[in-house]
């Protein structure tokens, strides 16, 4: 399976054009193999600049013709864009973080049925030989000299350095060795991907509701200062997909049990039913900043105002609550800067 792309092609002539498509890099590729003005009216090369993952082919269609009515300028502001999304296979990054980076999503893989994608959850139901095909496709968008840094995931609070464990029950990692690939899975649970431009480490964490409340995100920023010396106030946070507040409807003891711990009431929100609901990104913000990070320097995938919730995009996302447990899962990557 794979999903649906918007994207924009910078032409050699100064132009930007605009389209969709299942592989970008395909049309990229085929326009500069000679064959002509295949996607844009311009024969001379093009560069693929931006691409922006959608739901679906009416998605696509729909955000296509937004791009389409806006001006050069406001196409290049676009590109600029703090919150802009770029594109490296069919990986999500977040164009300010500065390390080398990407959140998965169902694109790109060979996983069939309720997996149909690049699952890469190797306790799921899934084909074992898909899944290892699509932990080998994983991999290969980061080059084939990295060493895949998986976690045996817990939901606690532990923070280990990458390397030191062989498969370590933890839910976040830390090195500053660009061979290192540190991963996190994840289908609603949110990614975290740390970067300290200073010292070039870098740090990955899980956090469900369990490391939220425990604090993770915040030991993570601490746990870099003790090992690289990274100051708080320098560190950048990429928050990559995961399910947002409309769609996590929780029990009320949560929420009391957050607020109880410090968290501010705005992390959780009840609705005219009586239902509460929690936001994992808005609290986990609210720890780093408390940690020392700055607000500019949490970046979340897709933009400030448009959160990317694996819940409400089937075509893009697993999610374990939306498909009842049947689902595959996603890799987060980072690694240090400084390597290829």
């Amino acid at each position: 399976m794979s999903g649906w792309f918007v994207y924009l092609l910078n032409c050699a002539d100064g132009s930007l054009y605009t389209g969709i498509s299942r592989d970008p890099r395909e049309r990229e590729a085929t326009h500069n193999a000679g064959n002509g003005a295949s996607y844009t009216r311009s024969r001379r090369p093009v560069e693929l600049v931006y691409v922006e993952p959608v739901a679906d082919r009416s998605a696509a269609l729909r955000r296509e013709l937004q791009l389409k009515s806006l001006t050069r300028r406001q196409k290049l502001e676009l590109l600029r864009s703090r919150d802009g999304l770029s594109h490296d296979a069919p990986l999500i990054t977040v164009g300010a973080f500065g390390a080398p980076h990407g959140f998965g999503t169902r694109a790109g893989g060979v996983s069939e049925g309720p997996y149909a994608g690049l699952n890469v959850g190797a306790r799921t139901a899934d084909d074992p030989a898909a899944v290892e095909e699509n932990r080998s496709i994983f991999r290969s968008w980061f080059g084939e000299n990295v060493r895949l840094r998986p976690l045996e995931q817990v939901h606690g609070d532990r923070i280990v350095m990458a390397g030191e464990e062989e498969l370590p029950e933890a839910d976040a990692q830390l090195s500053d060795d660009p061979a290192d690939l540190l991963l996190v899975g994840s289908a609603d649970c949110l990614p975290l991907l740390f970067f300290d431009p200073g010292s070039g480490a870098v740090g990955a964490a899980h956090c469900g509701w369990r490391g939220t409340l425990a604090g993770l995100a915040a030991k993570v920023v601490v746990a870099m200062g003790r090992r690289f010396g990274s100051e708080p106030d320098r560190i950048r946070v990429a928050i990559g997909p995961g399910i947002c507040r409309d769609c996590y409807e929780v029990g009320e003891d949560l929420v009391q049990r957050f607020i109880g711990s410090g968290f501010p009431a705005e992390v959780a929100r009840q609705t005219n039913d009586g239902h509460w609901h929690l936001d994992l990104a808005a609290a986990n913000e609210f720890m780093l900043q408390r940690a020392g990070v700055e607000p500019a320097s949490i970046l979340r995938a897709g933009g400030a105002g448009t959160p990317l919730c694996t819940s409400c995009e089937p075509a893009l996302f697993y999610s374990h609550r939306r498909d009842r447990g049947i689902t595959g899962r996603h890799w987060a990557a980072v690694r240090a800067a400084g390597g290829r």
